[in-house]
């Protein structure tokens, strides 16, 4: 175990720093760039892969003895997949069937399965869906970084429940501390990839699933409350539209944001960041005045919903009157 041992937290945040130096130098050599296109929230090539830094805490924490054999696999294993991603083409249907078996393992280990089957089937499913969700974030600088450290900061305040959790948390808090170094910038240095934003997702739901089943409080749900609403309606726009949901697309908020309003990339992501921020903190105190029942959760669910789509509706009405106007200014080049 590392708790307690300062000397020990030292060494692990000196090794993970010398692990992104590392990852700085031989990534160019091993040719691991993103190379930007119309789906890309980017427009320079940047180094991408910088997540193989995350397996590390995964092997840490399981060799420290604050993660289990199966989960470990679990989440080394979904690394390695998003790894191929990154340098292979890979089918999506392919993708989504290795993610799955790793979810089995990790469910396995964790003694999931155990649990009812009117928990296990919604939440394996919905793990399958979050890796999806969570995968579009890293595209757009620091959004996946702060909103990462918003919910660890979260399950780290959650210590009556999460208590044995507490070293893999700081395990993980440190591996994204380092990360945002070269993430949060107006110009990302590198990008986590498939490898790296896969094993976070891993990461992130097992310790929500792991506080829902002490809890049986559903409710904590909302500490990913933003992100859900997010994509939650851009997958169901896109099943109106009869889009190929395989297909990689720009159509979150976030992406609108960011790509047709211009929106810096750093704004957009500390904006996300402070709102969830701020409903995780509602969601504690509802807590604790024993007031975070069915009909609140769905009242303030209810009002993400609106807000949103107020929101959304707003952004669409300016990015038409964009193009509006760009295609007035060149009807007047024309003539």
């Amino acid at each position: 175990m590392m708790q307690g041992n300062a000397y020990i937290w030292v060494g692990y945040t000196f090794v993970i720093g010398l692990a992104y130096f590392l990852f700085l130098k031989m990534a160019p050599r091993l040719n691991w760039y993103d190379e930007p296109n119309e789906r890309s929230s980017h427009r320079r090539t940047t180094l991408q892969g910088a997540g193989v830094v995350f397996l590390l805490a995964i092997v840490t924490a399981y060799f420290s003895g604050n993660l289990q054999g199966w989960p470990a696999i679990g989440i080394l294993f979904a690394g390695l997949v998003g790894l191929a991603a990154d340098h292979a083409v890979m089918p999506p249907i392919h993708r989504l069937v290795l993610y799955a078996i790793a979810w089995v393992l990790v469910f396995t280990g964790l003694r999931f399965f155990d649990l009812p089957v009117w928990w296990v089937l919604p939440a394996f499913m919905g793990c399958l869906a979050w890796i999806n969700f969570f995968n579009f974030m890293d595209g757009i600088n620091g959004m996946m970084t702060l909103y990462a450290g918003v919910a660890l900061a979260t399950f780290w305040l959650m210590s009556p429940f999460l208590l044995e959790w507490k070293p893999f948390i700081a395990m993980v808090a440190v591996v994204v501390l380092g990360y945002a170094m070269l993430n949060v910038r107006k110009q990302a240095l590198a990008f986590a990839g498939d490898i790296g934003s896969v094993s976070l997702a891993f990461m992130l739901a097992i310790l929500m699933l792991t506080l829902i089943g002490q809890t049986n409080q559903w409710g904590y749900l909302l500490f990913f409350g933003i992100y859900f609403v997010d994509a939650g309606f851009t997958l169901l726009f896109r099943v109106l539209a009869k889009e190929n949901l395989f297909e990689p697309h720009r159509k979150h908020l976030y992406q609108l944001l960011a790509n047709d309003i211009q929106v810096p990339h750093i704004r957009v992501s500390i904006i996300y960041a402070l709102l969830q921020a701020a409903i995780n903190l509602l969601v504690l105190r509802l807590e604790v005045l024993q007031w975070l029942t069915l009909p609140v959760i769905a009242v303030i669910a209810g009002i993400l919903a609106i807000v949103y789509l107020l929101v959304r509706f707003k952004i669409r009405q300016m990015i038409q009157n964009q193009k509006n106007q760009q295609s007035f200014f060149h009807s007047k080049q024309s003539i």
